[in-house]
């Protein structure tokens, strides 16, 4: 879930957000502390296990750690580029 997703959440606390059957109000409570560590937890391992995996395979495959959106979006418009003067 993204920090959106949880944002979410917590404002409708208490409300019925449009999602919710009718009647049924968003119920975190006392619970928003524990599911927000889940939240943070869950992401923490994914990562953790992305990494080892990717050290596992380190030497058969190139890896590109993109940071940001930016990053993305220059590392695609290489590929872009690229693609474009293979045609020409």
């Amino acid at each position: 879930m993204s920090l959106a997703g949880v944002g979410a959440v917590v404002v409708a606390s208490g409300q019925v957000r449009p999602d919710l059957f009718e009647g049924c109000p968003e119920q975190l409570g006392s619970q928003i502390i524990s599911f927000l560590k889940w939240v943070w937890d869950r992401r923490n391992k994914a990562r953790i296990q992305v990494v080892e995996a990717l050290e596992a395979h380190q030497s058969a495959q190139v890896v590109h750690h993109l940071k940001s959106t930016r990053d993305v979006k220059l590392f695609q418009d290489r590929f872009v580029q690229r693609d474009l003067s293979d045609k020409l």
